[in-house]
């Protein structure tokens, strides 16, 4: 990881004085990959004195899709085997809110109703099985955690890293 940074702040021309806060997904994801990430984001925030802005992974998906049909946006997400984390979002305001609390789901017992929209990041292997035709099967980017931390900046910025732990929704287990 500090290899990817340093490759970022060459190509920008940047600096770590440059950076004013980090944002980062704090999941759901691979349990190691937010572990990883996290942590090394916590010390660059101690050793630069600067905020971290945690950003869901399921309103990244929201962001890349930006939808405006008003209708339940259900995110589901590819984990492991079988298994996918979902939750649900509805309109507010011209805003999406959360609107279940996120959970892990068998794919056999996922349960999508027709008038909901669909965002999916997964192998297209799984999103076959999922048998839903109403599904946008994108690619999480960067680019809309960097978004989503900037326009949220400062309302989501903390320096208190003390209790910001990656949302691992389930516990992790072996197929």
């Amino acid at each position: 990881m500090p290899f990817i940074v340093e490759n970022v702040l060459n190509k920008t021309q940047s600096s770590f004085n440059d950076i004013d806060g980090i944002a980062i997904s704090m999941g759901p994801g691979s349990f190691t990959g937010l572990r990883v990430g996290l942590s090394y984001v916590k010390g660059l925030s101690l050793a630069l004195d600067i905020p971290i802005i945690p950003i869901s992974t399921f309103e990244s998906m929201i962001n890349i899709v930006k939808p405006n049909s008003g209708k339940v946006i259900q995110t589901i997400i590819h984990s492991h085997g079988t298994a996918l984390y979902i939750a649900e979002y509805i309109s507010r305001n011209q805003l999406y809110v959360l609107d279940s609390v996120p959970k892990i789901v068998d794919i056999d017992n996922l349960e999508s109703k027709k008038d909901m929209s669909i965002i999916y990041v997964g192998p297209d292997k799984v999103a076959d099985q999922l048998n839903i035709t109403d599904m946008e099967n994108i690619q999480l980017t960067a680019l809309s955690i960097a978004s989503l931390g900037y326009n949220n900046y400062d309302f989501l910025k903390t320096k208190s890293i003390d209790n910001l732990a990656p949302n691992y929704i389930g516990s992790f287990k072996l197929d």
